[in-house]
C-alpha cells in the first residue's frame, strides 16, 4: 500500500491556518461560555431557579442527542466527499436539499417539544416539585426553536469540514453564540430574570445560524425531493438508522441522568453544571478540535492507504492527545477548589456555599475529559474506515449500563454518584472499543499496540512527580476562600508553572511525545498527507 504524499508548503500553511482558527475559536467559545456561567452564578447563585434553568438546557440537549445529528454528519461527510469528487455541482445541490429536509423535520420536532414540554419535564425530572417543574417547562418552551438552528449548523458542517473551513465552522457554531450570550447577560445585569437568560440562549443560537447563511447562502441550494430520492442520501440515512438501538440506549441513559439530577438536594445540580463548564473549556479547546480535524484525514488516509495506514495515523493522534490531556486533567483536578473560587467565589454563588460541591464535580469530570477525548478519536477512526456499527454497539452497552446503575448510585453517593456514572460510562466505552477493534488498526497487542501503551505509560510516569509537587505546595497554603482574588490567581499561576516545567522535563527524559502532543493539531493535517485545499464544498464541525 502506498502512503499518502506529504502536502506542499502552501498546503501545509493553509492547513495550519485552518487548525489555528479552529483551536482559537474553540478556546474563545469555551472561555466566553465559562464567563457566561460566571455571570450566571453571580446573579442567580445555585438554587431552585438555576436548577430549573440547567434542567431545561439539559432536556434540550437530550432531545438534540436523541436526534443523533452529529452521527448523521459524520456518516454523511465521506459520502458527500465522494459525490462532490464525481460531480461538484450535483454534490453541492444534494447537500442543499438534505439541509432543507432537515429544517422541515426539525420544525416538526421543535413544535412537538414546545407542546409536550410539561410532559417531558415530568418524565425526565420526576424529582422536581410542581413549581420547579412549571418553571423548567416554561424555559424549555423558550429554547425549543433553537433545535432548528443547532441542526442546520451541525449538518452544514459537512461542507465546511470538507473544505477545511474550520474557522468559519467554529465561529458560526460556537463563537458567535458564546460571545453574544455573554454580552447580552452582561448588559442586562441584575435586571435579568431567569426567563431572560433562556431567551438569550435562543437568540444567541440563532445568531450563528443566520450569520452562516449570510456568508454561505449557497448551502440551501438544491431540491429537497431530489436529495431524498438520491441513493447516496438514502444509504447514509440507512447507516444513521442503524443507530436506533444506540438511540434507545441513549434515551434510557440520558433519562436516568436527569432523573438522578432531579432528586439531588436543591442547588446541587447547578453545582454539577458549574463544574462541568470548566471541563467544557478543556473539552472545547482540545478534544473537539482534535477529533474534528482528524476525522476527514483519517477517511482520506483510509482511502489512499487502507486500514493499516489509517491505524498508524490514529495511533499517533491518540498518543499525542494523551500527552496533552493527561497532565492537564491531573492539574485541573488538583487545582479544582482554587479554580472554582476564582470563577464563582463571589455574589449569590458564594452566599449559597456550593464551592466544595462544584470543585468535587470538576475534579471527577477531569477524568471524563481525559477518557472522552480518546473515545472521540477512536470513534473518528471507526467512521473513517466505515465501521460505524462498532460505535453503535459500544454506545448501546455504555448507555444501558449507565441507565441501570445511575439512579442507585445517586441515592447512595449523591453528586459523586451522578458525575461518577458519567465517567464510568466513558471508561466502559473505551474498554469495549479497544477490545473489539480491528487488529489491523494496532490498538491492542502486537508491536503497534505495545508501542501505544508504552507511550501512554511514559506520559503517566511523567505526571506523577509534577502532581506530587503541586499537592505538596497546596497542602501548605490553606483554603482558597481565605485568600483574595489576587492571591488565588497567584497560587494557581505558580503551581501551574511548576507542574508544567516538571512534567515537560520528565516526559522528555522518558521519551514521551510532549512536543508532538502540543503540535498534534498541526500534525493532524500536515503529517497525514491530506490536502485541505483540494476540497470543493461548503459547510460545518461537531
Amino acid at each position: 500500500m502506498n502512503s499518502p504524499a506529504a502536502p506542499g508548503n502552501g498546503e501545509g500553511s493553509a492547513a495550519v491556518r485552518g487548525v489555528a482558527l479552529l483551536a482559537l475559536g474553540m478556546i474563545a467559545a469555551a472561555v466566553f461560555g465559562l464567563l457566561f456561567q460566571s455571570l450566571l452564578s453571580f446573579f442567580f447563585g445555585a438554587g431552585s431557579e438555576t436548577d430549573a434553568f440547567f434542567m431545561s438546557v439539559s432536556i434540550f440537549a437530550f432531545v438534540s442527542k436523541f436526534l443523533m445529528l452529529g452521527q448523521l454528519k459524520s456518516i454523511a461527510l465521506p459520502v458527500y466527499g465522494r459525490a462532490l469528487a464525481e460531480e461538484p455541482v450535483a454534490g453541492r445541490a444534494l447537500l442543499g436539499g438534505m439541509l432543507k429536509a432537515s429544517l422541515l423535520s426539525l420544525s416538526v420536532v421543535a413544535l412537538v417539544v414546545t407542546v409536550s414540554a410539561p410532559l417531558l419535564v415530568r418524565v425526565l425530572a420526576p424529582g422536581f416539585g410542581d413549581e420547579s417543574s412549571a418553571l423548567t417547562a416554561a424555559l424549555l418552551r423558550i429554547r425549543a426553536p433553537a433545535l432548528l438552528f443547532a441542526g442546520f449548523v451541525t449538518l452544514a458542517r459537512i461542507a465546511l469540514e470538507h473544505r477545511s473551513e474550520f474557522g468559519l465552522a467554529v465561529f458560526t457554531q460556537k463563537v458567535v453564540p458564546a460571545v453574544s450570550a455573554f454580552a447580552l447577560l452582561w448588559l442586562l445585569g441584575e435586571r435579568a430574570t431567569i426567563s431572560d437568560v433562556a431567551w438569550i440562549g435562543l437568540g444567541s443560537a440563532g445568531a450563528g445560524a443566520i450569520l452562516l447563511l449570510v456568508v454561505r447562502p449557497a448551502l440551501l441550494r438544491g431540491s429537497t425531493l431530489a436529495a431524498l430520492r438520491s441513493g447516496r442520501v438514502r444509504g447514509a440515512l440507512r447507516d444513521w438508522a442503524r443507530f436506533s438501538q444506540s438511540t434507545a440506549a441513549t434515551f434510557f441513559g440520558e433519562w436516568a441522568f436527569r432523573v438522578g439530577a432531579s432528586i439531588l438536594p436543591v442547588g446541587m445540580f447547578s453545582a454539577v453544571l458549574y463544574g462541568r463548564m470548566v471541563h467544557d473549556v478543556m473539552h472545547g479547546a482540545i478534544n473537539d478540535p482534535a477529533s474534528t480535524v482528524t476525522l476527514p484525514h483519517l477517511a482520506r488516509a483510509h482511502e489512499s492507504g487502507g486500514v493499516q495506514t489509517a491505524g498508524e495515523l490514529l495511533r499517533r493522534r491518540v498518543l499525542q492527545l494523551v500527552a496533552v490531556t493527561a497532565p492537564l486533567a491531573t492539574l485541573v483536578a488538583i487545582l479544582a477548589p482554587w479554580i472554582v473560587a476564582i470563577l464563582f467565589g463571589r455574589g449569590r454563588f458564594a452566599e449559597d456555599g456550593m464551592q466544595g460541591a462544584t470543585a468535587l464535580a470538576l475534579a471527577i469530570f477531569t477524568a471524563g475529559f481525559l477518557v472522552q477525548g480518546v473515545n472521540q478519536l477512536l470513534f473518528a477512526g471507526a467512521y473513517a474506515i466505515g465501521a460505524s456499527e462498532r460505535v453503535n454497539g459500544v454506545n448501546v452497552i455504555g448507555h444501558a449500563g449507565r441507565a441501570l446503575l445511575l439512579i442507585p448510585l445517586v441515592w447512595a453517593f449523591g453528586l459523586v454518584g451522578l458525575v461518577g456514572a458519567q465517567v464510568a460510562m466513558n471508561v466502559s466505552v473505551l474498554v469495549l472499543v479497544i477490545a473489539t477493534w480491528p487488529a489491523e488498526l494496532g490498538l491492542r497487542g502486537g508491536d503497534h499496540g505495545a508501542g501505544l501503551w508504552r507511550g501512554v505509560g511514559r506520559v503517566a510516569l511523567a505526571v506523577v512527580p509534577a502532581a506530587a509537587l503541586a499537592l505538596a505546595v497546596l497542602g501548605r497554603i490553606g483554603e482558597p476562600m481565605t485568600h483574595g482574588l489576587g492571591g488565588r490567581l497567584l497560587v494557581v499561576t505558580a503551581v501551574t508553572l511548576g507542574f508544567v516545567v516538571i512534567y515537560v522535563v520528565v516526559a522528555a527524559w522518558l521519551g514521551a511525545p510532549v512536543r508532538e502532543g502540543w503540535t498534534a493539531l498541526r500534525g493532524a493535517l500536515g503529517q497525514s498527507g491530506m490536502d485541505p485545499a483540494a476540497s470543493d464544498s461548503d459547510a460545518f464541525a461537531p
